[in-house]
């Protein structure tokens, strides 16, 4: 049985924000899948917020290496607040390598990198 999974929309300073609550696998990474595809006809950068996601299998990595194929050009997708197995699955599979893939461990992390604001 699975997990139920949230995905919540919201935007940073204009930027696509996708925060997810519980794991991304086969049965849920679709409504994930579903809000990238959306957020990638919004804007140039996506941010993805893991904070309260502990596990994801090949179901969601096929979603996020997608976002990486179908970003548009000078787009990235930033991740925020991966815990140490999902950094260690991204370097497993280079996605922590891929050129369009920013990680950032926390929002103050994050608002040093970008210089926004979180509010």
């Amino acid at each position: 049985m699975a997990v139920a999974v949230e995905i919540v929309r919201e935007s940073l300073d204009g930027i696509p924000l996708i925060k997810i609550t519980g794991d991304i696998d086969h049965l849920t990474g679709e409504p994930l899948d579903a809000s990238v595809k959306a957020a990638l006809g919004e804007a140039k950068p996506i941010l993805i917020d893991l904070t309260h996601c502990s596990y994801i299998d090949s179901g969601g990595l096929a979603v996020l290496f997608s976002a990486c194929r179908n970003l548009p050009l000078g787009g990235w997708l930033g991740m925020v607040g991966c815990d140490k197995n999902i950094r260690r699955l991204f370097q497993i599979v280079a996605l922590d390598s891929d050129p369009a893939v920013r990680l950032f461990d926390d929002y103050p992390d994050l608002r040093e990198n970008l210089q926004v604001r979180v509010g």
